[in-house]
C-alpha cells in the first residue's frame, strides 16, 4: 500500500528488476486506482423497492485516465496534508512491464460486510473493489 503514495513508480521498478532474480516475484497493493482518486466521490442511495427501502453503495466517477496530483487529508485531525498521486492502471503497471515483468496474478477483493460498519465510508467497497492486488514475475530486461 504505498506504490500510489510514490511520486514516480519508474525507480521502485527500476530496483525491483535489479533485486530478483529472473523468475523472482513482486507482489503488491494499492488503493484501487478506478474507484479511488480525487475525482471519485462515494455514495449511499436509499429508495423504496417493493415497498422496502434498499440501500446501494456506489461511487462516481467524473474523470479517469489522466495522471494528477493533489494534496489533502487522508485522516481528519492529522497534522499535515499529504500527497496524492492519482494514475489510471496503465500507468502503474507500465513501468514494471519495461523492466520485463510480467502481471501473472490480479486480484480486487471486496470488503466482507460483516466486518463494516454500515453508512460508514468504507462501506461502499464491499460492492466496488477499494484495492487492486497485483502478482507481477521478472523474466529479465
Amino acid at each position: 500500500m504505498a506504490l500510489m503514495d510514490m511520486a514516480s513508480v519508474e525507480p521502485f521498478a527500476s530496483a525491483s528488476a535489479r533485486l530478483l532474480r529472473v523468475g523472482g516475484r513482486l507482489v503488491f497493493s494499492v488503493s484501487h486506482p478506478a474507484f479511488n482518486s480525487a475525482e471519485v466521490v462515494q455514495t449511499i442511495e436509499r429508495a423504496f423497492v417493493d415497498g422496502e427501502l434498499k440501500t446501494t453503495y456506489s461511487v462516481r466517477v467524473s474523470s479517469y485516465g489522466r495522471p494528477s496530483t493533489s494534496e489533502g487529508v487522508g485522516i481528519p485531525g492529522q497534522p499535515v496534508s499529504q500527497w496524492y498521486f492519482d494514475r489510471p492502471i496503465v500507468e502503474l503497471f507500465r513501468p514494471f512491464f519495461a523492466h520485463g515483468f510480467v502481471l501473472d496474478g490480479f486480484e480486487e477483493p471486496l470488503r466482507d460486510p460483516a466486518n463494516v460498519k454500515a453508512d460508514s465510508p468504507s462501506f461502499v467497497y464491499t460492492e466496488v473493489p477499494g484495492v487492486l492486488v497485483a502478482r507481477m514475475r521478472h523474466f529479465g530486461s
